[in-house]
């Protein structure tokens, strides 16, 4: 069972979620087909996650807010290796004493946050609220990100602008009608 699972919340059937008692969804969140889910998570009011993600890293930890969405193909990495080699063996199934140090970093997606397909989000980054990428963007801790602006590239770079007026307006409308 999930550990929390708000009206209207869903998660499709061929969805893979590893840990469910660590995943909590509020109202109206939505994980789509074929996403596979292997780290904590917690969604907010109305985000989604698309089609064909990965939720990678665990023990890491990954929030998205309200109306936070994820579009198909994209991943949030909250735990990898250092590749370097020097601290230990790099591979699956290794004891911990024999086991290189994992970098390991909460990922906290801000409200109203967009993510173009393909977009990949690395361990310890703070997206915050109106942040939007387009497709294939590359996103890491240590990207200075401002809200509500457009970032594209690899590594990500600022694009341009967005007006979150109108979207706010919108969010405050259908709050207040349904609460």
């Amino acid at each position: 069972d999930l550990a929390y699972c708000g009206k209207g919340a869903w998660i499709a059937p061929t969805a893979v979620i590893k840990q469910p008692e660590k995943v909590s969804l509020d109202h109206y969140a939505y994980i789509d087909h074929y996403t596979r889910v292997a780290s904590a998570l917690t969604m907010g009011k109305f985000a989604k996650i698309g089609s064909h993600c990965a939720i990678i890293g665990s023990p890491g930890h990954v929030t998205l807010e309200e109306f936070a969405e994820l579009a198909p193909a994209c991943q949030i990495v909250t735990g990898s290796n250092n590749y370097r080699g020097d601290d230990g063996l790099i591979a699956h199934g290794v004891p911990a004493a024999y086991a290189g140090n994992p970098v390991v970093g909460p990922v906290r997606i801000g409200a109203h946050a967009l993510f173009a397909l393909q977009s990949i989000i690395l361990e310890g980054t703070t997206i915050p609220e109106g942040l939007a990428t387009g497709a294939q963007t590359l996103l890491k801790s240590t990207m200075p990100l401002a809200s509500w602006t457009l970032y594209a590239g690899n590594p990500a770079r600022r694009i341009g602008a967005r007006d979150g007026t109108a979207i706010l307006e919108k969010k405050k409308e259908l709050l207040k009608e349904l609460y």
